[in-house]
């Protein structure tokens, strides 16, 4: 450590633009992380803000909440805890802003609506309450609300905390409203069940029907599962160029030091003592360059709008950290074989 430690500080240059080529990698794998969170979280927070078990959903709906029809009477009472939901999709406006949304039908104290943050709950028909995320966008509490291939006009009486689904905002309604936007789902006809109930699987439901687990049900959403292969498999790649970087740069390095590292052997250094000498500037070089990456993305984290989806997992992106670093010290192994083939004669001669 106090070769590797004293050969940075009489070559600031050369080890600086190492470790600037490693803060960039690092710059972008953890905001590469946070982006893969804040878009997993657009199509799942409704969701998991459910705390349930499993969904009930039509067999032939393909997993789908709006292409599934349930007749109520199939699945009244066969639950712990249960709730129905009835969802519409609707092109939001309030005069000056619109939005995608979900309109999601629920009954009277379901555990399917999130706390409020501001306002009150919906109590009569055409009342609405939306997920913070469209406060953020510009709607405001007793805003009107027109919807698309609709006469109807809502009234948006509160907040909850954001709860977006599919990567779209919802509007939390009563059952008698969202009939009114969709007559398909009369009185008796749901979209889905939500379920509660640990001992969920041993009960059985009619051949029409299909009990999903809750995990599974999310990686069936449009989309969800293919965006985060994709991000993933980017942030793989950062793992993968980042050895290759670090072990050419410190390869390279080891070649200009043939000369130094044969006088080293020549005067009684082992081959353990120089290439742990290696290892330890390897380390250095990427806990400062992973450092100085990860308070980066924090800062940046702190400038960003609203609108861009990123959320920063920490215990996440402390094992990429580790990681990060584990890759670096496995690119330098190239260059602990080249030291261990220096031969003190050739390289001082």
């Amino acid at each position: 450590m106090f070769l590797a430690w004293n050969e940075m500080i009489r070559n600031k240059l050369k080890f600086s633009l190492i470790i600037g080529v490693l803060v960039m990698i690092s710059y972008l794998l953890f905001l590469l992380s946070g982006l893969a969170s804040g878009l997993m979280d657009l199509n799942r927070e409704a969701v998991d803000q459910w705390e349930s078990d499993a969904i009930i959903l039509n067999d032939e709906a393909n997993q789908t909440i709006q292409q599934s029809m349930i007749a109520e009477d199939d699945v009244e009472g066969l639950f712990e805890e249960q709730a129905t939901l009835k969802q519409h999709s609707v092109i939001a406006s309030n005069g000056e802003i619109e939005e995608n949304a979900f309109v999601f039908g629920i009954e009277e104290d379901s555990f399917l609506l999130p706390e409020l943050t501001e306002g009150e709950q919906a109590e009569i028909e055409n009342e609405v309450v939306a997920d913070y995320s469209l406060k953020e966008t510009g709607f405001e509490v007793g805003d009107e609300l027109t919807l698309s291939n609709s006469d109807e006009v809502l009234t948006l009486t509160g907040f909850t905390e954001s709860a977006k689904y599919s990567a779209s905002s919802i509007l939390f309604t009563d059952n008698k409203t969202i009939e009114k936007l969709n007559p398909m789902l009369s009185e008796d006809i749901i979209n889905a069940l939500v379920v509660r109930d640990a001992d969920w699987q041993n009960t059985e439901v009619n051949d029409e029907l299909e009990a999903l687990e809750i995990e599974e049900f999310i990686e069936s959403l449009p989309g969800y599962t293919a965006q985060n292969l994709t991000l993933n498999f980017m942030i793989i790649f950062l793992f993968i160029i980042s050895a290759a970087v670090i072990g050419i740069f410190l390869y390279v390095l080891t070649l200009q030091k043939t000369s130094l590292f044969g006088v080293l052997k020549a005067q009684g250094f082992s081959n353990g003592y120089l290439a742990r000498t290696v290892l330890a500037q390897t380390f250095i070089i990427a806990v400062i360059g992973t450092v100085i990456g990860l308070g980066l993305t924090f800062l940046t984290g702190l400038f960003l709008p609203p609108a861009v989806p990123i959320e920063f997992n920490y215990l996440t992106m402390i094992i990429y950290m580790v990681v990060l670093i584990a890759v670096a010290m496995l690119g330098s192994l190239f260059s602990v074989i080249s030291v261990r083939k220096v031969d003190p004669l050739k390289a001082i001669g």
